[in-house]
């Protein structure tokens, strides 16, 4: 059981590598709506994966008929493909020549218009479209439904996987709370710090993950 929810928990753990979504909570932070439309955008994100995640759940149970499921061989497969994806972003972000202050995505330049609720809405629709994302959430959760716990204990390690996968848009926000005085030097602090060390944070993330995922795709094959 240990190790099922570890394994779980640490393959959730590549959300990490959504630099995108952090860097917009943290403009949604500074944007004249502050911490409303960064904590809607936050709840529609992570709400999106736990909906996605209760869904592959249930689909798994049906399928499964309430026994303990074993992991086909094209779910090592695709373990390993994502692996082999996670350390092409790695290589692909070396070969890219380091710039002193690289310029931000123009989608970016609109968040001061995003009201809460379409932040809200902003949030699940990236949880739904971005296919790295969605692949690798989703091998995350595939450790939960071929495991042999109980339903009971299925349902909360899904609401943790959902949890870890999407704390990369919640790390600002708990910055942010945490020195609400200092609020804007804060968020302020911690862009400029994502945006300084982005290139390295581009390339060692995806290249340790990307090995993670080599490791279990590999062994689920042999």
């Amino acid at each position: 059981m240990e190790t099922t929810i570890l394994e779980a928990l640490v393959l959730a753990a590549s959300g990490s590598v959504a630099f995108g979504s952090m860097l917009l909570v943290i403009l949604l932070l500074m944007s004249p709506w502050r911490w409303r439309s960064g904590v809607a955008y936050a709840l529609g994100y992570s709400g999106g994966y736990l909906l996605l995640g209760l869904l592959t759940l249930f689909i798994g149970a049906c399928a499964t008929l309430g026994g303990v499921g074993t992991p086909p061989r094209w779910l090592g497969v695709l373990w390993g493909l994502l692996g082999v994806l996670l350390l092409w972003l790695a290589w692909r972000n070396a070969r890219r020549p380091a710039t002193a202050k690289p310029e931000p995505p123009r989608f970016f330049q609109a968040v001061e218009r995003i009201t809460p609720r379409r932040a809200c809405g902003l949030g699940l629709l990236v949880s739904i479209i971005n296919i790295k994302n969605l692949g690798l959430f989703l091998s995350a959760q595939s450790v939960v439904v071929f495991s042999p716990l109980s339903l009971t204990a299925q349902v909360a390690l899904t609401v943790a996987v959902a949890a870890v996968f999407s704390s990369a848009v919640w790390i600002p926000l708990v910055l942010y709370a945490l020195s609400p005085q200092q609020a804007e030097t804060t968020i302020v602090r911690i862009k400029t710090w994502l945006e300084t060390h982005s290139r390295a944070l581009g390339i060692w993330l995806p290249l340790l993950f990307g090995i993670i995922f080599l490791i279990k795709g590999g062994r689920t094959l042999l």
